[in-house]
């Protein structure tokens, strides 16, 4: 008999125009921790029921952990203008929250190397403007078509799709452990199923785990003791970038990043050596203050 678990972890949901919520109070009652949202169509412009579902979302309570863009770019300029348009609309609907692409498409297969060109096009548009990036693929793509060529990516592959049956699950249903998707690195997500069964949403909807805690976009962070200290820092990463942190914790959501050798503004010092800036929390770990 398959091992089964109430895995630790954040169980959340991603939805889009496909998925009607009649109740998001109902939603979170039925143990949703967490959402992402889709946030554009194929034309462009934002997915019909972005804006509904992010004002329902807010209104419950549910954290969003993310947006999503499903992919149909063939070329690097076009993957740079989809995240431009992504990169408006999340100024304009002023959230700041991770950005993840969905790359699935069959238009996308047998790209070969440029297809993982596209990937990093892509991200650098989304960290340019100042947003945490993550990539989303199912495992059967992953070992098609990025696998082969994953020494020319520059990001990890973070949220993974991988459905150990077609049965309806509740979202508090245990999860076979040993179908936890594998790709030879860590993921921060594992979509589970597309069949979940949720009160107060009108069909199915995809079920996800995510090994970390989901921090809201459209809230307050956690109170902590922070003492005031306005001064400058310097980024002192040994290389890449320092990801900035929804609340002082390494399991808080990515809101940002900082470039190494870059100078912040921090704000204030908190417990566990870590710093407040204007965009979020920095760990003081790889911070030199001025």
């Amino acid at each position: 008999m398959e091992n089964q678990t109430n895995h630790p972890g954040m169980r959340g949901i991603d939805v889009s125009a496909y998925n009607v919520i009649t109740d998001y109070h109902k939603v979170k009652k039925a143990g949703v921790q967490f959402a992402i949202l889709k946030i554009i169509r194929k034309d462009l412009r934002p997915d019909k029921l972005f804006a509904t579902h992010r004002n329902g979302f807010q209104s419950c309570g549910i954290p969003l952990l993310g947006v999503y863009n499903y992919s149909y770019a063939q070329t690097i300029e076009k993957a740079k203008t989809d995240a431009q348009t992504v990169v408006s609309y999340l100024k304009q609907y002023r959230l700041r929250t991770t950005v993840y692409l969905d790359v699935e498409d069959a238009c996308q297969k047998n790209l070969g190397n440029t297809l993982i060109s596209i990937i990093n096009a892509y991200q650098e548009v989304i960290e340019n403007n100042g947003y945490a990036f993550g990539l989303y693929t199912g495992m059967s793509f992953y070992h098609s078509y990025i696998k082969p060529y994953k020494s020319a990516l520059k990001c990890g592959v973070e949220w993974i799709a991988r459905y150990p049956g077609k049965s309806d699950r509740k979202i508090t249903d245990p999860i076979p452990v040993s179908k936890k998707p594998d790709i030879g690195t860590g993921i921060e997500g594992w979509q589970y199923a597309s069949t979940g069964i949720i009160d107060g949403i009108k069909g199915k909807v995809d079920l996800n785990i995510f090994y970390g805690n989901a921090s809201a976009d459209m809230g307050s962070p956690p109170a902590v003791s922070e003492i005031p200290i306005n001064l400058p820092g310097i980024i002192n990463t040994q290389s890449g970038n320092l990801n900035i942190r929804f609340a002082p914790d390494v399991s808080a959501a990515k809101v940002g990043f900082y470039s190494k050798g870059e100078t912040v503004e921090l704000l204030a010092k908190t417990s566990g050596n870590w710093y407040k800036t204007e965009k979020g929390y920095i760990s003081g770990r790889y911070v030199t203050v001025l």
